[in-house]
């Protein structure tokens, strides 16, 4: 295995890892010790219903073929894009956890059935999901130019890795064995999202 496949690997499974990572990590906000671009990266990792959103949006975008890869990801990034920007309103510091965590299960749901989706409810799935991750990578308040680095920081990583998983998902759902592989992590996805909606759903009315 070549070192290139294998940093693949491993930007795939950082969001799983990530995870594992404790509550006050995962809090929202800027990461001790790190500040702009660095904590714009790392902020998505580290909110496990983000972490759902970009998994389940990769696959179900892996599902199409490589070459229609683009359509979703041309409607990901303008409405991650706007919607960051938007945070700079302070209209929204957040939204309830419940919303993306119900995307990422309905995105998931799609992957396991492995029935042909249309394109456009594909990228309309894109688009809520560019929506509801933007809004809620609200960064503190701190000077201007530091808060433009880390919204684009986010962008960046959050681009990189729907991608990523989709690209690699198109091309092992060339087999049929990478098939099966990939719908049982679809519903492991599933699994997780039902617990933390579940959760945060009775955090939420409490």
């Amino acid at each position: 295995m070549t070192r290139a496949h294998q940093l693949r690997r491993a930007s795939l499974l950082a969001p799983l890892l990530l995870m594992a990572l404790p509550p006050s990590v995962q809090a929202h906000g800027a990461i001790k010790g790190l500040e702009g671009f660095a904590s714009g990266l790392v902020h998505p990792l580290t909110i496990p219903a983000h972490v759902l959103v970009i998994l389940s949006l990769g696959l179900l975008a892996g599902q199409q073929t490589p070459q229609r890869l683009r359509a979703p990801m041309f409607v990901l990034m303008p409405a991650l894009a706007c919607a960051l920007l938007f945070t700079l309103t302070r209209v929204f510091t957040g939204i309830p956890q419940p919303i993306p965590i119900a995307l990422a299960l309905c995105a998931a749901v799609l992957v396991a059935v492995a029935k042909p989706v249309p394109m456009p409810a594909i990228q309309a799935l894109f688009a809520l999901g560019g929506i509801v991750l933007g809004l809620d990578s609200a960064p503190e308040s701190v000077p201007l130019a530091i808060t433009l680095k880390s919204l684009l920081g986010t962008w960046v990583i959050v681009v990189f890795l729907v991608f990523d998983v989709a690209y690699y998902s198109a091309l092992a759902a060339r087999r049929n064995w990478s098939q099966v592989g990939l719908r049982v992590l679809a519903s492991w996805i599933i699994a997780v999202s039902v617990l933390m909606l579940a959760f945060a759903l009775q955090k939420w009315r409490a």
